[in-house]
């Protein structure tokens, strides 16, 4: 397997711990390499951190706190979580969140993620099939919200009616963490049944593609997702996931020793136009069904924004945020990961 390399500033060892200072020297390779570091991503994500490059920044400045404010999904906090750190991530898509925290909760009972997969396929092998041709009544409530109509013309109707049934199938499933892997695991098949191409960025290129099942897809993409979550769940008071963006008015109370910025892609990748697809059947699922791990997001978060008054305020803050904590890195890509 080939080597991962990844290139970072020179880190001062002034900033480092005692022990840390003595096992660096005066400065830090800008040059890391990781073998073997490849990982099962729990979602197709752009520009994530190989976990072990994550663990080594960390370690170098052996904090007590993390804040990661473009937190994906959850890395960082997946690394804290390993340590016994305190570390708050952030992030504006709700997705990333959702995803973030299906990492951090793991799975409490495999056997019952199984006889829940095995439940939706039995209910949907037949149903769908029906659907096909004749409509149901989630598409008919979808087609007549506004809000959506830009989704709808990337979606077959027949496609679209079974990725409704899907992902009302599993707003049934009781257990919250399993009920939130799932979801995680259906808005995985979302842009390999609609109609572009799955490798793309952005939805620019429209792909004819006959009807697909979804349901092998999904149960393919949960059997893979419990490969990427934690076997022990993290300690939600210590480690936490919240939806917000430090520049539109997300409190963040305490201080952190170290925070580790790692800015999406700006101006390259239009995070939200990727996964909007995804995020619109989760925002109807939401609404139509209120299934309890996606109530405390906002999946519609860039069609009704969060007002802010407080802009100039808050990078003010954000400065000064960087100026007393004790620590940052900052990671500059170069081309986006396809993890």
């Amino acid at each position: 397997m080939e080597t991962d390399q990844t290139s970072l500033f020179p880190i001062s060892a002034a900033s480092l711990s005692d022990s840390k200072k003595r096992q660096v020297g005066k400065y830090v390779s800008s040059i890391w390499s990781f073998p073997d570091s490849e990982e099962t991503p729990l979602y197709r994500w752009y520009g994530t951190l190989p976990k072990p490059l994550v663990r080594r920044v960390i370690e170098l400045y052996s904090p007590e706190t993390v804040l990661d404010p473009f937190v994906g999904l959850g890395t960082t906090l997946d690394v804290a979580a390993d340590l016994g750190i305190q570390a708050l991530g952030l992030d504006t898509n709700p997705l990333g969140c959702l995803a973030s925290e299906a990492r951090l909760s793991g799975i409490s009972s495999k056997e019952r993620l199984s006889k829940e997969l095995t439940r939706i396929s039995s209910k949907l092998r037949g149903s769908l099939t029906q659907q096909a041709s004749s409509g149901s009544r989630e598409l008919d409530e979808f087609y007549a919200e506004e809000k959506y109509r830009y989704s709808r013309k990337w979606f077959r109707k027949d496609s679209l009616s079974a990725l409704l049934s899907l992902f009302s199938e599993i707003a049934d499933v009781e257990v919250e963490g399993i009920q939130r892997l799932l979801f995680v695991a259906a808005a995985q098949t979302v842009r390999d049944v609609a109609l572009v191409d799955p490798r793309c960025t952005h939805h620019l290129v429209t792909k004819l593609k006959p009807y697909i099942d979804p349901v092998p897809l999904f149960v393919q993409a949960a059997n893979s997702a419990t490969r990427a979550v934690r076997d022990l769940p993290a300690d939600p008071g210590r480690v936490r996931v919240d939806q917000g963006s430090l520049l539109d008015g997300t409190s963040v109370s305490g201080r952190y020793d170290f925070i580790l910025i790692h800015p999406p892609y700006l101006g390259m990748i239009h995070y939200h136009l990727i996964h909007r697809l995804a995020t619109d059947l989760l925002d109807f699922t939401q609404g139509s069904t209120m299934p309890s791990s996606l109530q405390q997001y906002a999946f519609d978060y860039e069609i009704h924004p969060r007002p802010c008054t407080n802009r100039g305020k808050n990078l003010r803050a954000w400065r000064q945020m960087r100026r007393h904590n004790r620590g940052s890195a900052i990671q500059r890509p170069s081309s986006p990961s396809r993890n």
